[in-house]
């Protein structure tokens, strides 16, 4: 019996050394600093955790989203080099870098690179971001150069050139970047820099000036960003959020509503309780709708948004002497993200004294809203539309300052030097100490 016992034994202790050895445990978390669905979301997902590589490195990715390095570290640390793939080396040195362990992070993305990642030229703008961190300007320049025309590093490059005083070696990049992203914000921002610093003014406010009608198509930071925005997407507020878009869209507005009152309750964010107002405004529960947008008031502060919306219920509800109160005061207050809200309340106003037959307010607002549009379309380098917006708000608001100069500034991009200058001389004449006007004229006269 115990030879028995004794054959047995072996066997069992032979069985298990060919077992796979279990999982390391998962690091210690708090996720307390977490809005409650997404913290929720992410227990969810570790009590389900088997320990398999991808696991870890889907742990280790929303740890790191959520700020949460050390454990995103650790996570990395339980994963063979052999079930990494070549991108996961950039992320692993992403960790790292936030951390601020700039020379572990380092032969992690060179690692991505020997592998043939295809974040290679991200990897480079990493390498040279963290050598400017360590205060290290010749090898940031080099790392830089490596990412070839990978507008972030051409923008960080340029920068770093100009520092050092070397706007002569910047124009060139700055020019290359702009014939590929002509509308390119940093790209003209920097440009403007550069000829300020070589002296040369006149091709400096050109560029500053173009600023005012572009935007850029190109993030100025590396690819890991985009990674955290898209994994926020698939967790907790901003999950319930893009659900609510996608329902919307599909006209399914009792669950768009309840996904985003499921979203309010676990973090109140205006806008999106902006979106909730106003997709129970088209469900046709205007009192609803009222009282979110009061909601948003009474957390957040009276904004030109929030306002809007409450002018869009009261009116609905059939009180269009507080409607206009509501409106007006959203026409008063800068709108917070863009003059959309500012630019539909003079929409809205004009409509409502149209209506009641006043046809001089109808007018009044009818041009500011012109005025609003106008300004959107510049920003979006849309000169032709624009033009006929600030004309239509010049026509109803002879004198208004904004209005003319920026006539003449439109007129101006689309090559109409005359109209340009006869738009500003209009605007002196009502506003003679419009120092924008009287700028522009100088730099029109030294031109010719």
């Amino acid at each position: 019996i115990l030879l028995l016992a004794a054959v047995l034994q072996a066997s069992w202790l032979l069985y298990v050394q060919t077992l796979p050895a279990p999982p390391a445990s998962l690091p210690a978390v708090s996720l307390d600093a977490i809005e409650p669905a997404t913290a929720e979301e992410i227990r969810v997902i570790q009590e389900g955790f088997q320990g398999t590589p991808i696991e870890w490195l889907q742990l280790a990715g929303i740890y790191r989203t959520w700020g949460l390095l050390p454990e995103s570290a650790y996570c990395y640390a339980q994963i063979s080099r052999e079930d990494l793939q070549p991108n996961d080396w950039y992320y692993l040195g992403i960790t790292l870098s936030r951390m601020g362990r700039l020379t572990e992070a380092a032969p992690m993305y060179k690692e991505a690179i020997s592998r043939g990642s295809s974040l290679a030229p991200h990897c480079w703008l990493m390498l040279g971001r963290d050598a400017l961190r360590a205060e290290e300007p010749e090898k940031a320049e080099a790392f830089l150069k490596e990412a070839g025309n990978f507008p972030a590093a051409v923008i960080m490059l340029t920068r770093l050139l100009m520092h050092e005083g070397r706007s002569g070696e910047a124009v060139p990049l700055l020019q290359s970047l702009l014939e590929e992203y002509p509308n390119s914000l940093s790209g003209h921002q920097k440009l403007a820099w550069a000829h300020e610093q070589l002296g040369q003014l006149d091709k400096s406010y050109e560029h500053e000036l173009r600023t005012l009608r572009s935007f850029d198509r190109f993030s100025p930071h590396g690819v890991d960003q985009e990674d955290d925005n898209d994994r926020m997407k698939l967790l907790g507020v901003a999950r319930l959020v893009t659900e609510s878009q996608a329902a919307a869209e599909l006209n399914d507005q009792g669950r768009a509503i309840d996904l985003l009152t499921q979203a309010l309750d676990s973090s109140w964010i205006e806008r999106f309780a902006l979106q909730l107002g106003q997709i129970q405004l088209a469900s046709g529960d205007a009192a609803a709708a009222q009282e979110t947008a009061l909601r948003c008031i009474e957390s957040d502060g009276a904004s030109a948004e929030s306002l809007l919306l409450l002018g869009q219920a009261q009116f609905t509800a059939g009180d269009t002497s507080a409607a206009q109160q509501s409106w007006e005061r959203a026409s008063e207050l800068p709108a917070s993200r863009d003059v959309a809200a500012n630019m539909r309340a003079f929409e809205l106003l004009a409509k409502l004294h149209e209506s009641e037959g006043n046809e001089q307010l109808a007018t009044w607002h009818s041009a500011l809203a012109s005025w609003q549009r106008g300004r959107l379309l510049f920003r979006q380098n849309d000169l032709t539309t624009a033009l006929k917006e600030f004309e239509d708000a010049v026509e109803g608001l002879p004198q208004h300052e904004n209005a003319l100069f920026m006539l003449g500034e439109v007129r101006f991009a689309l090559d109409d030097v005359e109209g340009a200058v006869g738009a500003w001389k209009t605007c002196l004449q009502h506003h003679p100490n419009c120092g924008r006007a009287l700028q522009r004229l100088e730099q029109v006269a030294r031109s010719q």
